[in-house]
């Protein structure tokens, strides 16, 4: 496996809000306009949402969380800017309280603000008590920039804490690969698969694994991938293993034209082909096209997205020789 496109991007999903949603309010026996228009949002019923959202914030202009609110509801019809003016009334009305930050730093994440989203996380995490769901979103958003020991730090505060969970390791264990601390990162992501982690901590730990030389494991391990999510990525991965393992034993090219095959079906609008024009180049080399294993891989060259990896298949094609995973 090659680099972080053999990784599945998924990202713990930002948009949390309906965990972030507060309820009842008090211990009234009649909810508030508040508590039945965060109601509605969790059922998916957002005209009935707003308008309750509406009747407290005329009953009080003050009232945070019906700001909050109202912004989740603008943010889900995707009027972004509005939600934004909402959640930053919130902060305004209650500047101790995480949660405007935090819904801040989700949709401008989604916006691809990440600088500005990290910046909103970071108010959100010095508020009284914190935000371990904004330190697991701005650690995601750092490793994606690059930096590495500022994600880890994050995961690292989050498990300090008794935020301990599957999903949580997995991402550390990323920013442990991101480090390139191989030995520690196949540890980490162990630790996620016993705590039930998504089916990307497999992929996860069969990428380190091929940085540690491990090729049985390692296919082993994208092959329980693909058992628990049948995705684009995780077809991929196995292909790509199947075709460029330097062990002659393990290698199933015939295998892998299938689970590529596979792969594409699931692609009709051909977004994820440049994630896969590696293992594309692989096989159309292993059937004796070199000219259109070259153009896939200068292709990515081209477009800025060769990868060093990439780089490495592209001279050994050049030079007609096979290309193994690990190869220098």
């Amino acid at each position: 496996m090659k680099g972080d496109r053999l990784r599945i991007a998924h990202i713990l999903k930002a948009a949390l809000l309906a965990v972030a949603l507060a309820g009842f309010s008090g211990c009234s026996k009649w909810p508030s306009e508040t508590a039945l228009g965060d109601r509605s949002y969790r059922r998916g019923a957002l005209e009935r949402a707003a308008r309750h959202y509406d009747r407290a914030l005329e009953a009080d202009p003050a009232d945070a969380a019906a700001w909050r609110g109202r912004g989740n509801v603008h943010a889900e019809n995707g009027e972004s800017d509005r939600a934004l003016d909402c959640y930053r009334r919130a902060q305004e009305l209650a500047p101790q309280e995480p949660m405007g930050y935090f819904l801040e730093g989700i949709l401008l994440g989604e916006r691809g603000e990440t600088d500005a989203a990290i910046e909103a996380y970071g108010k959100a995490i010095a508020c009284p008590g914190g935000s371990p769901w904004a330190r697991i979103n701005r650690g995601q958003l750092l490793l994606e920039k690059g930096d590495c020991a500022a994600s880890l730090a994050d995961y690292d505060a989050v498990i300090g804490t008794g935020g301990d969970s599957g999903g949580v390791r997995m991402m550390r264990g990323r920013a442990l690969s991101c480090l390139e601390r191989w030995n520690e990162a196949e540890s980490e992501l162990g630790k996620a698969i016993a705590l039930h982690a998504p089916a990307g901590a497999w992929s996860d730990r069969a990428f380190v694994r091929v940085k540690l030389g491990k090729w049985e494991e390692a296919r082993s391990d994208a092959m329980k991938a693909l058992a628990a999510d049948k995705t684009v990525a995780n077809l991929n991965n196995l292909a790509l293993l199947l075709l460029a393992s330097p062990r002659e034993d393990l290698r199933d090219t015939e295998r892998a034209r299938e689970l590529l095959a596979e792969a594409r079906s699931l692609d009709p609008d051909n977004r994820y082909a440049p994630w896969m024009a590696s293992t594309e180049a692989g096989l159309a080399f292993a059937d004796g096209d070199t000219d259109r294993a070259i153009a896939l891989l200068q292709g990515l060259v081209d477009a800025g997205t060769a990868e060093p990896d990439d780089l490495k298949q592209l001279d050994a094609y050049r030079r007609g020789v096979p290309y193994y995973l690990g190869g220098e």
